[in-house]
């Protein structure tokens, strides 16, 4: 063990404060002091190369390029497009398209991934999108469920998307939706919709379901690393230091306005897997028959998922589960050992 003082890694001790951690936790710490101060240093001898004042500011108008409106809106119906008809593709095409249009990979990097010629990439993609546009032209009805707009600006870029296209081909009926969900809960929200869709359901009345009942879509997860929180902004340094010694797992949810926030900590990983399944039974209510099917995510950790389906199993005796691992994008914010539960309730 090292004893170290607090003083001297966090701005806000005004007085010398000793405690006890693992070396190992001491050596990081000190490591991240000096990388934070070499950090400084380089901004500001870059910056004077460059600015007058050494200050945020004119060095990010001069290195990064703001899109104007009318490349938002080429952007946004580009994938508008590609996410309505992406799925028609052969599954190699596919591929290739979502690579190097949504993705922004060169033709050069598919080929070499594939080990095939660029020029193979290239006229692939082209006639995959020349049928995607074809595609659009015979389906003119299109529901859009949209990523929450309290996480996303998504929504929005659909929306004028949408509007766009609706202009340009009056006859064409689309419809966006917030979903005011994110992840599994997007895809439960989804299953719902395409449920009713096979059921005879016109793009209306599914349309109306969803907004009615997306916010009885029930999203609570726990995250096992709590620095992946600190380096996405969620909890601060000192949470993420003394949660991390203490055990602490954070209990949190996506409320009705989408966005993600800390309802909870409870100590342990175990206990923080019975929790999502206690708020599972606090929030379900008579929602309980509508739970045909449950979903489950997680970050690389398959045994904790399946605890968490056993539980919910014995508890509400459901037998329908989807498992499944979270996204890259929300996997990089939440970390490995990420555990969610998403579900049908009165509230969220």
């Amino acid at each position: 063990m090292t004893t170290i003082n607090l003083k001297d890694f966090y701005s806000w001790y005004t007085h010398d404060e000793y405690i006890e951690v693992p070396d190992e936790v001491a050596e990081e710490l000190k490591a991240d002091k000096r990388y934070e101060a070499a950090y400084r240093r380089r901004v500001t001898r870059n910056k004077a190369q460059y600015s007058l004042d050494c200050d945020d500011g004119i060095e990010y108008s001069a290195c990064l390029h703001e899109p104007s409106p009318e490349e938002l809106v080429l952007r946004a119906e580009r994938f508008f497009y590609l996410w309505n008809a992406l799925n028609t593709l052969p599954e190699m095409q596919g591929r290739r398209v979502e690579a190097c249009v949504i993705d922004d990979k060169s033709y050069a990097e598919v080929g070499r991934t594939e080990g095939v010629h660029s020029g193979s990439v290239r006229g692939s993609v082209l006639r995959g999108l020349e049928s995607m546009k074809e595609y659009l032209k015979e389906n003119k009805e299109i529901l859009c469920i949209a990523f929450s707009s309290g996480l996303s600006g998504t929504y929005n870029s659909m929306r004028i998307a949408a509007d766009e296209i609706m202009e340009e081909q009056p006859d064409c009926k689309i419809i966006v939706i917030d979903s005011l969900c994110a992840s599994l809960g997007e895809g439960l929200l989804v299953h719902k919709a395409v449920t009713l869709r096979d059921q005879g359901k016109s793009m209306e009345e599914v349309a109306e379901w969803v907004k009615n009942n997306r916010l009885h879509l029930v999203h609570v997860f726990t995250v096992d690393d709590l620095y992946h929180l600190y380096r996405g902004g969620r909890v601060s340094k000192a949470t993420a230091f003394v949660g991390t010694l203490a055990g602490i797992k954070p209990k949190l949810h996506v409320d009705n306005d989408g966005h993600l926030i800390v309802i909870g900590k409870v100590r342990g990983r175990k206990k923080s897997l019975h929790a999502l399944v206690d708020y599972m039974e606090e929030k379900m209510g008579s929602y309980r028959d509508q739970n045909d099917i449950v979903f489950i995510s997680h970050g690389d950790d398959l045994p904790a998922a399946e605890l968490v389906r056993d539980l919910v199993k014995a508890r509400f005796g459901m037998d329908s589960f989807l498992i499944n691992y979270v996204g890259p994008t929300i996997g990089s914010h939440s970390g490995p050992g990420t555990l969610a539960l998403f579900f049908m309730g009165e509230e969220r």
